[in-house]
């Protein structure tokens, strides 16, 4: 049986990982401006990465289940796939 305490920390989690996928989510959105002028991949690449984060704090917080975070695991992993990608040298030089 979960104790109140253990209640509250496991709370705290949930609100942790809520608020720092939405930091993420911002700061993706922030870098938009930045780069649109130079790179429209990129900046499209930011607004999604963004948005989809923003909007991943809703099941973190309603704590809708285990399914929904293994689809945002797996969202994160393509993200960093993503961004492995476009650091590559092959990929770098291509144009899409």
């Amino acid at each position: 049986m979960m104790t109140s305490t253990m209640r509250m920390a496991n709370n705290a989690l949930y609100y942790a990982a809520a608020a720092t996928t939405a930091i993420a989510g911002i700061l993706h959105l922030i870098l938009v401006p930045n780069v649109i002028g130079s790179n429209v991949n990129t900046a499209i690449f930011f607004l999604v990465a963004g948005i989809a984060q923003l909007f991943w704090v809703v099941p973190m917080i309603k704590k809708w289940g285990k399914i929904w975070y293994y689809i945002g695991i797996a969202g994160t992993v393509v993200l960093i796939i993503l961004w492995a990608l476009t650091r590559a040298p092959i990929i770098q030089g291509a144009s899409i």
